[in-house]
């Protein structure tokens, strides 16, 4: 994996540090940890300086620190994605009954210029857009690591809310709220 990856398994710690709020409040709790750690979730962590290979390596080690965290069993959790064959055409034909639906977000996504991510896990006023975390009534900038990329990331700029951050991307807030 190189020296790269062993530095970015160091700044794991730094990243599993700045989340313990969030995780306390996950403690114990599967099925709110499990959705708290879906792709772009609040627990996620994103790779984005790393090969494929250190990238799926810094996030299996991050994930295994984080479910330790929380005192969730970490495979247990992983076990819930993978749920087989049946459980994967389930998912499939949901899909396909809801694809007007997911053409109409993706029309309206892309009124959004200039955002590349916008996600929410379930939790009422919260939710992610590129590096801004709305959560727990307080808006929060990541600042992606410098030597890997990491977001969330042990830096964090306070923001008024998720409009400061639209404005900077020349967002009307309204589209957001709409999506």
């Amino acid at each position: 994996m190189g020296n790269s990856c062993a530095k970015g398994a160091e700044r794991v710690r730094t990243v599993g540090a700045s989340r313990q709020r969030v995780l306390w409040r996950e403690r114990g709790d599967g099925d709110v940890f499990r959705v708290s750690v879906l792709p772009f979730g609040p627990m996620d962590l994103t790779v984005s300086k790393a090969t494929l290979v250190e990238s799926k390596s810094l996030r299996n080690l991050y994930f295994g620190f984080v479910s330790a965290l929380c005192k969730v069993d970490g495979m247990t959790v992983q076990k819930a994605y993978s749920c087989g064959p049946m459980c994967t055409a389930g998912r499939i034909e949901y899909f396909v009954r809801q694809l007007r639906q997911i053409k109409d977000v993706v029309k309206e996504f892309k009124a959004l210029e200039g955002v590349g991510l916008v996600s929410q896990w379930g939790v009422a006023h919260e939710f992610r857009v590129d590096n801004v975390f709305v959560m727990m009534g307080q808006t929060r900038e990541s600042v992606p690591s410098p030597l890997m990329g990491f977001v969330p990331s042990g830096v964090w700029e306070k923001l008024s809310g998720p409009e400061e951050y639209l404005r900077r991307k020349h967002v009307p807030a309204d589209a957001l709220h709409k999506l």
